[in-house]
């Protein structure tokens, strides 16, 4: 598999001991969050423009484990932040 780099999502940690983040980028290696912050450089990296989307952290293992069991390159998107339910 791949590199992904989620670039600028917005991050709901839903745990009190890490507040939620904006603006983060995540890379995604294979089916293992490599690491996570402000400004990540991966050259080798597929970028995806995560702007203006959110992403659930509690819900990430639940990809990685989507991404092991299929093989397939998968991105969960909650949708634009502030949008409806």
């Amino acid at each position: 598999m791949s590199r992904i780099l989620l670039r600028g999502a917005q991050v709901i940690t839903m745990t009190p001991d890490r507040p939620d983040a904006e603006h983060v980028d995540i890379l995604v290696d294979g089916v293992t969050i490599a690491a996570v912050g402000e400004t990540i450089e991966a050259p080798d990296a597929e970028v995806v423009d995560f702007s203006g989307r959110v992403l659930l952290a509690s819900g990430l293992d639940d990809v990685k484990d989507q991404l092991r069991e299929s093989g397939e390159r998968l991105l969960c998107s909650i949708g634009p932040a502030g949008s409806p339910g």
